[in-house]
């Protein structure tokens, strides 16, 4: 089961998005188009380091410039706790609540998602909400603690609920609360932060220090009085971060602290980790991306990126401030989408959305025939193969930092059928099937690097895509023939056409479902499916009024088809049920260039 980011702001785990039918549609529609070159995203060999900031204040929808709290829910979608309310992203704008809607008041000071999707949020009132089934409900805090403010929220690993007050001390709640006081042996009024650790201990963040507590005190665990840490003066702690075995401390005087191990607290010692003139700021929240990078938020000082380096034992960092983008540099909480996007959250600038790429770019000074790349092709060894106007390329990534990428390059100067490679696939021997716009179907070895074309009357034809079916068949989409299969066997080729059902000669796809049916999807539209072994059929042409290009066809997991259109959006097809979404549901343009399955997102 999905489980939401657990803590008040801060989850080492990357993300799962929703996995629900319509989720997938967003999920599944991706669209690539390649002019200049290659862009190969790579974590071992960075090029460039592109970063950007995006943002969003007051006056981008966003009922207050003033952020305290992100965090992201199970859809994806951003929820964003202001002075003025919550407001929810979905991707394209910003929906705004208030106590109209249902919160407890318009004062957010913290949120979490928790382990069912709910959403909850904290109010200077002492009040906290809940937005669950689609609507806000409120949670009554004790009444001697309404006039207090919830400063943090933690779920803890049995899924019992911790809040943290202004004035009105620790909180336990499980369908009832329970209060927890300096008079409990809990250390200040302010709880900032709840953190476990590897062991379980809870650790609380105060104005006064940090207090840690063994076992649930709502089940017979105990506060440990008079703990001394050494490394951890007794002023203001702001925010903590677990890490593998120990723990980092986000403090008002001394920057980040840092301890390896947190096992035994008798041994335990802190250690500053930030740059030397960092080393005093008032850190204001702490965030760990799917990548394991360590954010913090600064109070004046902007936003830090921390890496640690395991071989040397050091922590490197970098500082980003309104020089480099930032809004501004009170930095008061840190959220990661599920695209890898860092929000930040300021106080009184809105919010910056974060985009960082590292990049290579392959390109003709790199081995390329041509820049202009028409299809990329990954084989079941892990080579790349881009087809382009001038050639096919073989791609190599390197295998170990430093080295070099292997580019191959086989020109339309050695063999003029290679010229302009719009499609690829693999059979079951190795070969590759090429598409081209100019020589028909093609054949290419890459152990012997021997290039092989098809009979003399197919080889004028444009082939617009290729499929390798589950019986070695090779299927060749052409832009004005319909369509060519190989078979492997009788070695030869058949066309399709409107003898066989194929009533448009125009075909732009070709995909084999779950079942072995072959599907088409034509140039004006049309859909056919293979009801024989030389006989197509038109599909639902009472219901299917489409009339762009079909683009791509894809099948999900639980087996529905997916077909996208250049001009009518997306198609769902469940047996004989089409849903159709389009613009008006969310996705950004009607024209829609290809559909892509990620069965890590989909629901088992």
């Amino acid at each position: 089961m999905y489980q939401c980011r657990r803590t008040y702001r801060k989850d080492s785990s990357p993300q799962q998005p929703p996995r629900g039918r319509f989720a997938n549609a967003w999920q599944m529609v991706l669209a690539l188009i390649v002019i200049a070159g290659v862009v190969a995203f790579t974590s071992q060999q960075t090029v460039a380091q592109n970063i950007t900031f995006n943002r969003s204040s007051f006056s981008d929808g966003l009922p207050s410039s003033y952020i305290y709290s992100i965090v992201s829910d199970s859809s994806g979608q951003i929820w964003v706790g202001t002075n003025n309310g919550v407001s929810r992203y979905n991707g394209k704008s910003f929906r705004n609540y208030s106590t109209d809607n249902g919160i407890a008041h318009d004062k957010v000071r913290a949120s979490i998602c928790d382990n069912k999707g709910n959403v909850w949020f904290g109010h200077v009132n002492g009040q906290v909400s809940l937005f669950t089934s689609n609507h806000f409900e409120t949670i009554a805090s004790p009444l001697s603690v309404t006039d207090k403010i919830v400063l943090s929220i933690y779920q803890d690993n049995n899924g019992v609920f911790w809040t943290g007050t202004l004035g009105g001390g620790l909180l336990r709640y499980d369908g009832s609360f329970q209060s927890f006081t300096e008079e409990d042996g809990i250390q200040g009024e302010g709880i900032f932060d709840i953190e476990q650790d590897a062991s379980g201990r809870y650790w609380i963040a105060s104005e006064k220090g940090l207090t840690i507590i063994e076992g649930d005190l709502g089940a017979g665990g105990r506060i440990l009085k008079n703990t001394r840490i050494r490394g951890l003066q007794s002023g203001l702690l702001r925010c903590l971060l677990p890490t593998e075995s120990g723990m980092l401390v986000g403090t008002r005087e001394s920057g980040v602290l840092y301890a390896a191990d947190v096992s035994n607290l008798q041994t335990v010692q802190f250690q500053p980790i930030l740059p030397e003139n960092y080393q005093s700021v008032f850190v204001y929240d702490m965030y760990r991306d799917s990548k394991g990078r360590v954010w913090a938020g600064t109070y004046g000082s902007g936003l830090v990126l921390i890496q640690r380096n395991s071989e040397l034992d050091t922590w490197q960092s970098r500082v980003f401030t309104k020089e480099d983008g930032l809004s501004n540099n009170f930095v008061q909480a840190i959220e990661q989408d599920r695209e890898g996007n860092i929000w930040i959250g300021t106080n009184g600038g809105g919010i910056c959305q974060m985009k960082e790429e590292a990049f290579s770019i392959i390109d003709e000074s790199s081995g390329l025939p041509s820049n202009m790349v028409l299809t990329v092709f990954q084989d079941r060894k892990g080579v790349f193969w881009f087809g382009t106007d001038e050639g096919l390329v073989r791609y190599e990534q390197p295998t170990a930092p430093g080295e070099s990428p292997s580019v191959t390059s086989f020109s339309s100067d050695i063999d003029p059928a290679l010229r302009r490679v719009v499609s690829i696939s693999e059979n079951a021997d190795g070969h590759l099937w090429l598409g081209t716009e100019s020589s028909g179907p093609v054949v290419f070895d890459p152990e012997q690097q021997s290039v092989s074309v098809g009979p003399s009357e197919f080889r004028d034809l444009s082939v617009r895509a290729t499929l390798v079916d589950s019986k070695d068949n090779v299927w060749f989409a052409t832009a004005r023939s319909g369509v060519l299969r190989f078979n492997p066997v009788s070695n030869d080729y058949k066309s399709f056409g409107l003898e066989e059902g194929i009533t448009d000669s125009e075909v732009n796809v070709v995909f084999e479902d779950s079942h072995g049916v072959v599907w088409l999807g034509t140039e004006s539209g049309l859909l056919f499916h293979q009801v024989g072994p030389s006989e197509f059929e038109r599909v639902l042409e009472e219901e299917w009024s489409v009339y762009s290009p079909i683009t791509s066809i894809t099948q999900d997991g639980s087996g529905s088809l997916w077909v996208a259109t250049d001009g009518d959006g997306v198609f769902q097809i469940s047996g004989t049920s089409v849903q159709h979404f389009n613009e008006g549901h969310g996705i950004p343009s009607d024209k829609v260039l290809s559909v892509v399955y990620d069965e890590a997102y989909n629901q088992s």
